[in-house]
């Protein structure tokens, strides 16, 4: 059992080891995006600036110029349809359920791509079930659109 672990151990320091520079180049992207966001946009608090940046940094072999493309594409439209939806049909498990169930069925018509579902499904799901004041949808899509160019 033991040396399972001292191996386990010597793996994960070695992929720190490796990873240094590119976890530094997130952590600096996330903040850069966050602060751009606030300073020159005037929104409180653009954390989806800084979430956006760090899905598309991720660690993955995937090309990032696609991924960064995948994700803007993906928090644009998962927001903007879930605006529209809890609009129609308003806020609650139910609607939400709905909204989070067609943002994924769109995103798989739309393209294949994991990255592309998965960024419909969450910021519909976000819009749909984190109640929000009027009119900060528009801050949150731009806090997005700000994470993705600020790859650094």
């Amino acid at each position: 059992m033991f040396p399972n672990v001292s191996v386990y151990f010597r793996g994960g320091y070695q992929r720190c080891k490796s990873s240094a520079g590119d976890a530094f180049k997130m952590a600096l992207c996330a903040v850069a995006a966050c602060q751009l966001a606030e300073s020159v946009l005037g929104h409180a608090n653009p954390v989806f600036a800084a979430i956006a940046a760090l899905l598309t940094l991720q660690f993955s072999g995937d090309w990032r110029t696609r991924r960064a493309l995948e994700v803007a594409a993906g928090c644009t439209l998962g927001m903007a349809a879930s605006v529209l939806l809890t609009s129609i049909l308003g806020n609650g498990p139910a609607p939400a359920l709905f909204i989070v169930f067609l943002a994924i069925l769109v995103a798989r018509f739309l393209n294949k791509g994991a990255v592309f579902t998965s960024q419909m499904a969450i910021q519909a799901a976000l819009v749909a079930m984190i109640p929000s004041p009027p009119g900060s949808s528009l801050h949150t899509i731009l806090d997005a659109s700000v994470g993705v160019p600020s790859l650094g």
